[in-house]
């Protein structure tokens, strides 16, 4: 999505510290089952929450470090 249609700015950080999502990466929306796991839609499908990957934490409205497996995956507080 663009920036304008985007309901969040979303920035990928490679420092845990940082984050405000903890997130894995899941194959399908059915698989979306908690707080943490991650869809991205192809771009020809309408996405339930439309995002926008920003290159600043700063610009950020959800911070995300991709952990590596579905246990892992949390909003952290």
């Amino acid at each position: 999505e663009n920036e304008v249609q985007a309901k969040y700015r979303v920035y990928i950080t490679k420092n845990k510290a940082e984050a405000t999502v903890l997130g894995y990466q899941v194959n399908s929306p059915s698989e979306v089952l908690k707080p943490g796991l991650v869809y991205f839609a192809p771009i020809h499908y309408k996405a339930a929450t439309p995002v926008f990957i920003v290159n600043s934490a700063s610009k950020a409205d959800i911070i995300i470090y991709w952990v590596d497996s579905k246990d892992k995956a949390m909003w952290k507080k």
